[in-house]
């Protein structure tokens, strides 16, 4: 827990129960809604909603739940996601209504390329692109505009190719030496980058090969018939030369750019290119019906239940709830293979109230470095589990930020109607499924465990 949230510890009727039951409302209307059909991201602000309701309501001083709200707005976490949001959304609109898609599938039908490769070309090429970028959601944001209306044009299935995407993005996130998780989950335990990612890569290469298996299948057998779009309407090389704006998006990352720099320099390129092509018009820049405009509006969606679940994340956070139980839960660990499958629960249960994988890892450090401590398993054993958990878990919530990113930049490349939900290309994300049955299976046998004597390290790292 941060010293911000320690100043400020607020108190709920029923303790932390009560401090939980506002989350746990969030998710349980959340699944009624979806059962029922009401699967839109507009129907997911009503279950945030209504938990900030009842986190209102069990909150002892209003008060403090007024200051409360105002603090999670101000978490270093929010900021960036809110403008990546905005500025991912008029990018991939600049692409979309330049036509990018149509020169895509020109090339497409040139080389010959059919729907049965496609979906595990797409993850290749998200791991080639996360592993280089160090992030999920660029990744996402590059590749989501530029593939997704080709492969429906193609006949691939829209959700089986966002899945693909999605997986190729997490890849990296989990294994880049640049990506922020490897930072914190390496600098947090005490080791070097260069220790976690060697070690780390058999099971992310176990995960990444079993997903390419999976998407070869499901590429046989779950095409779709080609759907026509107006994006995709027809071919035309002449767009081609947008592909430009996300080939430069990807090296300014590479070199260090910040996300959203890039995507503004990226953006501005996009346009600049169509308005000299003729593939862009001024009118499609500044009209309501225009680049700017829908490009940010198609976002709100994710915009809106990211606000309401960093308010519901503060409930748990700042009354204690979270430390309380995962510190109750550190006493069930009494062998290493008992300590390892309780660090994956704990990793789990921290993403799904915390859905942010960098946060999730911060805040599991302190009882990864001591659980696996405690059992003397080499320190890159508690960051390859804590790291693949929290990534892979993120990817696998409706409300985690590259699911929701995925699910709205499809929605604003025309490819896939408003009520569209997460959960529909969810059970795709392959990769992720396979990356948390590998370290199960890894707990579970000990595969990749190893001892050393823990007896001289320096704790400092663990009160970090």
């Amino acid at each position: 827990m941060s010293n911000n949230q320690k100043q400020h510890k607020v108190q709920f009727y029923l303790g932390d129960i009560g401090a939980i039951i506002p989350f746990v409302v969030m998710l349980v209307i959340l699944v009624a809604l979806v059962i029922s059909g009401h699967k839109s991201a507009q129907n997911y602000w009503t279950a945030a909603f209504s938990g900030i309701v009842v986190a209102y309501l069990l909150c002892k001083d209003k008060h403090e739940f007024n200051s409360m709200m105002f603090r999670s707005l101000q978490d270093k976490m929010f900021a960036p996601l809110f403008l990546t949001f905005i500025f991912s959304g008029i990018f991939s609109k600049s692409l979309t209504i330049g036509g990018l898609a149509k020169g895509i599938l020109w090339a497409a039908t040139k080389i010959g390329v059919g729907p049965a490769f496609f979906p595990a070309a797409m993850f290749i090429i998200g791991c080639i692109l996360s592993t280089s970028m160090g992030t999920s959601s660029g990744t996402i944001v590059a590749m989501v505009p530029i593939f997704l209306p080709t492969a429906v044009a193609l006949g691939c299935n829209p959700v089986v190719t966002i899945g693909a995407i999605v997986s190729g993005a997490y890849f990296g996130d989990n294994l880049a030496p640049i990506s922020d998780t490897t930072i914190a989950s390496a600098g947090t335990q005490g080791i070097s980058v260069g220790e976690c990612v060697r070690t780390r890569l058999k099971y992310s290469i176990s995960a990444g090969l079993l997903t390419l298996i999976v998407l070869v299948f499901f590429g046989f057998t779950k095409q779709v018939d080609p759907m026509i779009i107006e994006s995709v309407a027809e071919t035309n090389p002449t767009s081609l030369i947008l592909i430009i704006a996300p080939i430069l998006l990807i090296i300014l990352v590479v070199k260090g750019v910040d996300l959203i720099p890039a995507l503004l320099i990226a953006t501005i390129t996009s346009i600049v290119l169509g308005l000299v092509t003729g593939l862009i018009t001024l009118e499609n820049v500044y009209d309501v019906e225009g680049i700017v405009a829908t490009g940010t509006t198609s976002m709100i969606g994710i915009m809106m239940l990211t606000t309401f679940t960093f308010l519901l994340n503060r409930c748990i956070t700042e009354s204690g709830a979270m430390d309380n139980m995962i510190g109750k839960l550190a006493g069930l660990a009494k062998t290493p293979r008992s300590t390892e499958l309780l660090l994956i629960a704990i990793c789990a249960l921290i993403v799904i109230m915390v859905p942010s994988n960098s946060t999730a890892i911060v805040v599991a450090a302190p009882f990864a470095y001591r659980l696996i401590k405690a059992q003397n398993m080499e320190k890159t054993r508690g960051s390859n589990i804590m790291d693949g958990i929290c990534v892979s878990v993120s990817g696998l919530i409706p409300y985690g930020a590259g699911v929701l990113t995925a699910h709205s930049l499809a929605i604003s490349c025309g490819v896939m109607p408003e009520t569209f939900s997460p959960i529909d290309f969810i059970p795709f994300n392959i990769y992720n499924i396979l990356l948390i049955c590998v370290f199960i299976f890894a707990g579970i046998t000990g595969w990749g465990r190893k001892f050393t004597d823990r007896s001289k390290d320096d704790d400092q790292i663990e009160a970090a």
